[in-house]
């Protein structure tokens, strides 16, 4: 998982949030698949809709189960919630957060596999 930041909630898009960070750790030729919103981050970012073809259908199911990652986030709070403690504790919250998350997708919770298939 990538986690970048903190950043003060409703001032930064999600576009601008990756152009901030991680469109600069991707090597030459390596993008990310993004939903409609990166459509601005053109060269870093693929946005499939999985209805023109067998690689583009792969990367959106990869995609959706990014997006069912998401909804795990969401399920601590964080979205919805204030956050209460101090503003530079929110770094470290969160990453707790993304650890836990982790380690429940090695254990095989949360999430379904993405078989991919890229020898076509």
């Amino acid at each position: 998982m990538w986690l970048n930041g903190p950043y003060a909630a409703g001032t930064w898009a999600d576009q601008n949030i990756a152009l901030d960070g991680i469109c600069d750790e991707l090597d030459p030729y390596e993008y990310f698949l993004a939903d409609g919103v990166y459509n601005s981050c053109t060269g870093w970012s693929e946005t499939p809709n999985g209805l023109n073809n067998r690689d583009q259908y792969m990367k959106e199911v990869a995609r959706c189960r990014h997006e069912q990652i998401n909804g795990l986030f969401k399920s601590w709070g964080i979205l919805k919630q204030r956050f209460r403690g101090k503003p530079w504790q929110h770094g470290a919250v969160m990453e707790a957060i993304v650890n836990v998350t982790q380690a429940m997708i090695q254990n095989g919770e949360g999430t379904w596999k993405v078989y991919y298939n890229d020898n076509h």
